[in-house]
């Protein structure tokens, strides 16, 4: 017997489903069980979408990407898909890993600035408006961290150097707070990650906004243009290869925020991380309310992506020897 649709789909005349939302962040996540070094991650993944619930408006849409994760923590996440906590939940039964997991959410999505975040950050109040910031100052910037890493200034920004040098931008100032880069230090167990970096950074000025060079990638936005440069296909190489690199070799600029509102967690949940989620707005503002954010552009990339990519690369390192060298000395003591 032949199938017969009866009736007009009614979805054909409703007005399509619009959203006004500019930020969409990906969240990653790979509980397989609850034993090791698993023991308290549902506890530190719930600490992470907890700090977003408290610091994003309804300018921004939450997705996460579970990943051959165990049944209990599914079920948890379906109660927080179910309360509205996240707008977007996609299930695998296998480990896509970080990047295809993170891909599959940012290549679903149409916001205009898409995040990725490790399932152990702690976000801090005020970090939308801070990366928005940043990429309403640089048109050029593709990619910009949540957390300053001054000692990445030469990691993935061969772009940016040399186009900050070239715009008279660049320079070295002391604009972190150490203890902002003492306690990422200690919480990735490498207290001297920093030595040298804790009293000036490299940076790039324009007007009143001041960013750092470079930045990590466990807690970083992507302008929606420069994703594209991210490969097709499936992930099968480092973070390195697909993430951080594909955008510098584009043309696009990679930044950090001077402040830092991403908090490393690790896989240990400590009471200082309950205050910390204590310590901000209460949660239900995600709803309703607006957080105030400037227009961005589409983006433009650096005219020297022109310039093929090894050769922008050694003259990024001649330049950042020679800031490296005219940096001053921290003084004694």
């Amino acid at each position: 017997m032949q199938a017969v649709r009866i009736g007009e789909n009614p979805a054909k005349s409703d007005a399509a489903v619009r959203s006004d939302a500019r930020l969409r962040v990906v969240v990653p996540v790979y509980i397989p069980h609850h034993d090791g070094y698993f023991a308290d991650a549902s506890e530190v993944l719930g600490l992470c979408l907890d700090s977003l619930a408290r610091t994003t408006g309804a300018e921004t849409r939450v997705t996460v990407v579970a990943n051959g994760c165990a049944p209990s923590v599914v079920a948890d996440l379906r109660g927080r898909f179910d309360a509205g906590d996240l707008d977007q939940l996609v299930l695998s039964e296998e480990n896509l890993g970080k990047v295809d997991g993170f891909l599959a959410g940012a290549r679903a999505s149409w916001e205009e600035v898409v995040l990725v975040s490790d399932a152990d950050v702690l976000w801090l109040d005020g970090w939308v408006a801070g990366l928005f910031a940043v990429l309403a100052a640089f048109p050029e910037c593709g990619v910009v961290s949540a957390s300053p890493a001054p000692n990445l200034a030469g990691y993935a920004t061969a772009t940016t150097v040399l186009d900050a040098a070239r715009r008279r931008e660049l320079g070295v100032e002391s604009v972190v707070d150490p203890e902002d880069l003492d306690r990422f230090a200690r919480s990735v167990g490498t207290p001297d990650l920093f030595d040298g970096w804790d009293r000036e950074q490299i940076v790039v000025q324009r007007g009143a906004t001041t960013a750092l060079v470079g930045g990590g990638h466990f807690a970083c936005a992507f302008r929606r243009a420069a994703l594209d440069s991210v490969p097709p296909g499936r992930c099968t190489e480092w973070e390195r290869d697909w993430l951080d690199l594909p955008p510098d070799a584009a043309g696009w600029w990679r930044l950090a925020t001077p402040t830092a509102y991403a908090l490393h967690l690790g896989n240990t949940a400590e009471t200082w991380m309950h205050d910390a989620l204590d310590a901000l707005p209460p949660p239900g503002r995600s709803g309703s309310e607006r957080i105030d954010l400037p227009p961005l552009a589409i983006g433009t990339r650096s005219p020297l992506h022109r310039v093929p990519f090894p050769v922008r690369n050694r003259l990024a390192a001649v330049v950042l020897q020679r800031l490296n060298r005219e940096r001053v000395s921290p003084t004694p003591g």
